[in-house]
């Protein structure tokens, strides 16, 4: 009997070691990330820990991501709008604003050609055609009291977390809601947050802060045609305090915006939170294209 326990016990340190040796590449990314409360978008170094702010934001910035031309758009949810930064002349240009429907996380749809927004403060979404500028807002009705992450599957499926304890399957063409699973029990004003699909274990991941603690919370989707959403996996809970914008590398790590004061590195395989960058103020973050 003690033989066998040692040998499990080897074999689970030998696992977690081969986790961590993993998670060694992903130290030396470089990723765009918005400062919040700084108001500023930065270029983060995360082998070497330095960070570089890129150009100072009128607002308080709150989700990015790059397009083909790698250009770097994200939402202001203080002044409503959707703006776009160019890293090779350095301007900034207002692509759409809002107003008080609150933009908060957004993603680039399927083909490029178009932006999806959640607006937080009307629970809807809106579409920006990134060819003509168009802004598209639906549907009529909410969608829920609030609106945060949104993420696409490898299939063309749309998830967002809604109403703060909601994982929801949306229509992407008409936003109505195809199935749900409960979080977490409803909490004030907190709850689920960032959201991200992830290539490494094929399910999605959220971030939380709301009535179980702060944490990560892993939600298994299947890849049948339509997708099934599983039991929600509580994992990280009170190790990561008020985490944000999530983002996979697809080889078993993410990044986790922390409270506004960290990047977080967290290890899949390992379930192990591997390194902290401080980042001032950040909300999201991005992998700067290669």
């Amino acid at each position: 009997m003690i033989l066998k326990n040692c040998s499990l016990i080897r074999n689970a340190v030998l696992g977690a070691i081969a986790a961590l040796a993993m998670a060694y590449p992903a130290m030396a990314q470089m990723l765009y990330a918005t400062g919040e409360s700084t108001q500023q978008l930065d270029l983060v170094n995360f082998g070497t820990g330095t960070v570089t702010n890129l150009s100072p934001i009128s607002g308080r910035p709150d989700d990015l991501v790059v397009n083909a031309q790698g250009q770097i758009l994200y939402t202001v949810s203080s002044t409503g709008t959707l703006e776009m930064y160019d890293p090779t002349t350095q301007q900034i240009t207002v692509l759409a604003n809002f107003g008080k429907a609150g933009p908060r996380d957004l993603i680039i749809e399927p083909g490029g050609n178009t932006v999806l927004v959640s607006l937080y403060g009307s629970g809807k979404l809106a579409r920006y055609n990134v060819s003509t500028g168009a802004v598209t807002i639906f549907p009529t009705k909410r969608i829920g009291t609030t609106m945060d992450g949104l993420v696409y599957d490898p299939v063309g499926n749309l998830f967002a977390v809604v109403s703060r304890n909601l994982l929801c399957q949306l229509d992407p063409n008409t936003g109505a809601i195809l199935q749900t699973v409960t979080l977490e029990p409803h909490y004030k004003t907190n709850g689920g947050d960032g959201i991200v699909y992830d290539p490494f274990t094929k399910n999605l991941w959220i971030t939380h802060d709301g009535t179980l603690g702060n944490g990560l919370i892993e939600v298994p989707l299947t890849e049948s045609n339509p997708p099934q959403l599983g039991t929600p996996i509580w994992l990280q809970t009170g190790n990561i305090r008020v985490p944000d914008g999530i983002v996979s590398d697809s080889a078993g790590n993410l990044y986790i915006g922390e409270g506004l004061q960290f990047l977080t590195l967290y290890n899949i395989a390992s379930d192990t939170i591997v390194k902290r960058v401080k980042v001032k103020g950040i909300d999201s973050a991005v992998f700067v294209p290669k």
